[in-house]
This record gives C-alpha cells, structure tokens and sequence, in this order.
C-alpha cells in the first residue's frame, strides 16, 4: 500500500521531480515493475489452471439436437421427412487417478507461484536499495565536486593577482588552470553519472522522468540476527519445485491404472411406425446408462519411459537444489567476513579524511608564509578530495553487501 500525500502526487504527476524514500521507491517498483507485475498474472492464471482441472471432479451436462430434412426422392417410405433428434447427456468420473493428482499439482503450482513471487520481489527490493544508494553516492559525489571546483576557482583568483604583482611564476599559474579544468571535467562526468542513476531508479520502478531519492549516504546497521538459509526464497522455490515434480512424476504413473467412467443418456427421435398394420409418424424417448471402464495393457514402454523422464527431472532439481544451498552458504560466509573487513575499513577512511583535511590546512598555511611549494599544496588537496571520495564508494560498498545478506537470509 503507498498511504503517504508524496507517493500519490507522484503517481499523478511523474514528470515532476520529487524527493522519494527508499520505502515509497521500493513499494513503487513492487507495483509497477514488469517483473513483479508479470508475476503477479502468472499468479492469476495459475488461479484459473486450478478452477479449471477442479471441474475434472464434477459431472458433465451437455444437450445436442439435431434436426435433417430429406429429400423425399431419396428417402424410404420409413424415414420421415423432417428428422428431429434431442439428446441430453450426463458424464462422470468415477474413477481417473490422473483427475485427483491434477487438482493437488494445480494447488502446488499455486503455492510455486506465489512463493516465486515473493522472490522476485525479494531480488527487486535489493535491486531498488542498491540503485537508490547507487543514487544518493552519486548525489554526494556531485556535491564533494562542486567544492572541489569551487575551491580550484578560488585558488586560481589568488594565484592569478599574485602572478600580475610578480610574486609567483608563470608555470605555478598554469598548474592552477589545469587543475581548474580537471576539476570542471570531474564536476561534469559527476552530473552525467547522477543523472545515468536517477533515470536507472526511474526506469527500475517503472515511472518516467528522474527520481530525486530521500536522505544521505551513511553505514547501515546490520539488523540481521540469525544467519540462516531457511527463509531465501531462492530455495524455497527450487524446494517447492522438488514437490511439485514429485507429482509430475505420480500423474505419469497414473497411466497405469485404470479409467472409468459413468454416463447417462435421455435422447428423442421422431420416426415411423407401424400401427393397426399402417405406417404413421411416433416420437420415442428414453434413457440409457453406460459404464465403462479403460486399462491400458501394453504400449511398447511408452508409459515407462515417461515416468523415467520426469524421474531424471526430478534428480536434476535435487541436485540442483544441493548446488544452491552450498553456493548461498559460501555466500554468506564470504559476505560477513567482507562486511567485517569493511567496517574496519571506512573507520580508516574517516580517519583518512581527517587527517588528509589537517594536511591540507598546514599546507595551505605554508604555502601563504612562502615555507611550501605549490607542488606541496596540490598534492594534499588531491589526497583530500581522495579520501572523501573514496570513504563515499566504501560506504556504498558496506551497503550493498549488507543489502546482498538480507536478501540471502530472506530479511
């Protein structure tokens, strides 16, 4: 559901720009997505595969009518003219293995369905927290050029009036408006790569236009407190796959036993008869009742050789449900030792901010007294704009990962 005024004028008025939580994009993408929405209607047709096997259980009413005219040069004297025949039928199954094992795999098809569902949606919410991050580190990284640029800009001013007064010489000016270019490229392919992020948010949650996310980018805390595979809905799938090719295997074995079946007939006809030794036209009416039974003896192993087939099917999903559990569990061992390495690692980059941003101030003051080089100045300004660089993208990293586990542990 999207109960928020935010969700709602955005729905109306996608065109606009609005600021969006990482809540409303992934209720978004959950609604409007192609692969949600599609399986939600595979759900809905499995819906209708049940109702229709179910009537396999129920009895058959079918009414026929049939009406001839002859031509009379062409017909005896015993065939009326005008022929009219009415039947009205009644079949049911008695006995059909095949019908009662269609019914429970049309259920089982459900439930695949649905836990199928939950999969995608559970594989899209990750995609939508990883995009929606992706997002706000460009966002910031936009905002760290900017200051970068700015700073180059005012740099330059200085360098420039110490230039005309003749305190500086020509090259340290010309590294000056080199690095007021190359910070104007960054600033440039910054913007580029969040307006690239914004449209992939769109286009991931199915609306138009450039999506501007809500809130900043900071280490998520690990809510995750039990590191078990039994709630991945990968192989919940791939488990309730297993069952449901169990049942493929019985509705193969169903052929071996017998069908029958119970029909009843009430059909009229006119026709002629004889009475009082004269023919004259009559109308009969009446009812039969028919119970047959079918048994397939022999059929050269057709039979059998479906049986094996859905059998090695069946032996497939298990191993391939084996491969998956063991690839889930190498996963997550990997993902936490990583996500351990990498807590360690962006408390070293806040460090490295710091210390880098202190650098910076006592190069700048040196510089001013005439003790630095210019050479001095632009490579802790470089270190700086590195290290809060680089502590953003370990940041992002931490996240994802931490997204990647929950969606393994089926959080």
């Amino acid at each position: 559901m999207m109960p928020t005024l935010v969700l709602i004028l955005f729905l109306l008025f996608n065109s606009v720009l609005f600021a969006l939580t990482l809540q409303e994009a992934v209720e978004l993408a959950l609604r409007n997505n192609i692969k949600s929405v599609e399986s939600r209607i595979e759900l809905e047709k499995v819906e209708e595969k049940i109702r229709e096997v179910r009537s396999g259980l129920f009895p058959t009413l079918s009414l026929r009518g049939e009406f001839t005219r002859w031509d009379e040069n062409y017909i005896s004297s015993f065939v009326p003219t005008n022929r009219l025949f009415i039947a009205l039928s009644v079949s049911q199954t008695v006995f059909d293995r095949s019908v009662f094992l269609a019914v429970k795999l049309a259920n089982r098809s459900r439930e695949l369905r649905e836990l199928i569902l939950q999969d995608v949606k559970a594989e899209l919410e990750k995609e939508v927290k990883s995009l929606f991050h992706l997002t706000l580190l460009k966002r910031e990284t936009l905002m760290e050029r900017e200051a970068f640029f700015k700073y180059w800009k005012d740099y330059l001013l200085l360098l420039e009036e110490k230039y005309r007064e003749g305190i500086i010489p020509k090259h340290e000016l010309l590294r000056a408006k080199s690095q007021v270019k190359m910070a104007e490229a960054n600033l440039k392919r910054a913007r580029a790569e969040l307006k690239k992020a914004k449209l992939s948010l769109a286009s991931l949650v199915g609306v138009e236009g450039e999506l501007e996310p809500d809130g900043e980018l900071k280490p998520l805390d690990l809510k995750v407190k039990e590191f078990s595979l039994d709630k991945n809905s990968t192989l919940r799938v791939i488990k309730k796959s297993i069952q449901l090719q169990e049942l493929n295997r019985e509705l193969e074995r169903a052929e071996f036993y017998p069908k029958v079946m119970l029909q009843g007939d009430y059909q009229g006809n006119n026709l002629k008869d004889f009475e009082n030794g004269r023919l004259k036209d009559d109308f009969r009416h009446g009812y039969s009742l028919r119970l047959q039974a079918d048994l397939t003896l022999f059929d050269w192993g057709r039979r059998s050789a479906k049986v094996s087939q859905e059998a090695l099917e069946l032996e497939r999903l298990k191993e391939t449900f084996k491969n998956k559990e063991r690839e889930l569990r190498n996963n997550l061992s990997s993902l936490l030792e990583e996500l351990d390495a990498l807590r360690l690692e962006i408390k070293a980059r806040e460090l490295s901010v710091e210390a880098s941003a202190e650098s910076l101030r006592l190069s700048t003051e040196r510089y001013r007294e005439g003790i630095a080089s210019q050479l001095e100045v632009l490579d802790a300004v470089a270190q700086y704009e590195k290290a809060k660089i680089d502590l953003l993208n370990t940041v992002y990293t931490y996240n994802t990962l931490i997204f990647e586990l929950e969606r393994i542990v089926g959080r």
